[in-house]
């Protein structure tokens, strides 16, 4: 029978990653202001961290295929790299 792979521990966040999921949590708390103030904007501006698969931006050229009704194949043209 097949056995799952032994699960290990998450290494250590960076500080970028602690200050993002920190300001989600509040965000999702409801514990900041609707209209953030200047500082909590430049606080924002100094988090550089993005998520991995986030980012659908409308410069990226991507290239959806409907392969059946379930299926679609996605490349980012703007990610490949150019001769």
């Amino acid at each position: 029978m097949t056995k799952p792979a032994a699960s290990k521990p998450e290494p250590d966040p960076s500080p970028q990653v602690q200050a993002w999921r920190a300001a989600q949590k509040a965000r999702t708390a409801g514990t900041t202001d609707a209209s953030p103030t200047t500082a909590t904007r430049a606080d924002a501006a100094e988090t550089t961290y993005v998520p991995e698969g986030q980012g659908d931006v409308p410069w990226h050229r991507i290239l959806d295929t409907r392969l059946n009704d379930a299926l679609v194949a996605r490349v980012n043209l703007s990610a490949t790299p150019r001769s």
